[in-house]
């Protein structure tokens, strides 16, 4: 078989394509396999490990404790605090914990000193989720133009739905609307429809 890591992320892709969730758990298996490889040094891959699952754990109803449980592994994590990868995990998992934490740190940040949209929509997503759309927007609004000059439809599509997101609270409707029907579109087209 696989090793831990590699046979978690198989699942996890395989839930995404079959459109099931397996709920709390697989959050929980992910944050003991990032532990394992912060613990052994990997710590690029154990935040990856945390990314894979972050949006996940957004929408689920973990309780605070877990939260900040799963957070706290970042903590573990050598790196720089402004990693766009760290931001993204922080302000996922423990959007209430960590908000104070992503907002300080994202408001030192520019899109304009990011090229790589992968990147940028990390960025946008955390402030996004810690309801900082005035933070959020621009980065989610560079790396839609990134991800369109490189192709990357995908992509495109996910920040699309969190753009129109950040656009619909503050009250800009017709903007969300513009956004949201444009990644439903570009969704429908990769076959791409798991956030829409």
């Amino acid at each position: 078989g696989l090793p831990p890591a590699e046979q978690a992320m198989a699942s996890f892709h395989l839930e995404i394509a079959e459109s099931t969730w397996s709920g709390s758990a697989t959050i929980r298996d992910f944050a003991r396999i990032a532990r394992e490889l912060a613990d052994s040094g990997e710590g690029e891959r154990a935040l990856g490990a945390l990314g894979t699952i972050s949006v996940r754990a957004y929408w689920e109803r973990l309780d605070d404790e877990t939260r900040r449980e799963v957070a706290s592994i970042t903590d573990e994590i050598m790196g720089s605090a402004d990693d766009p990868g760290r931001l993204y995990v922080l302000g996922s998992l423990d959007p209430f914990g960590r908000a104070k934490q992503v907002v300080e740190h994202v408001g030192r940040l520019s899109p304009v000193g990011i090229a790589d949209p992968e990147q940028l929509f990390q960025i946008g997503v955390a402030a996004s989720a810690v309801w900082a759309e005035n933070l959020a927007l621009p980065f989610l609004r560079a790396a839609a133009a990134g991800a369109r000059a490189q192709g990357r439809l995908s992509l495109l599509a996910h920040t699309l739905v969190f753009e129109a997101w950040a656009d619909l609270r503050p009250g800009a409707v017709r903007q969300a609307i513009t956004r949201a029907a444009e990644a439903a579109r570009i969704a429908e087209e990769i076959r791409a429809l798991r956030y829409l």
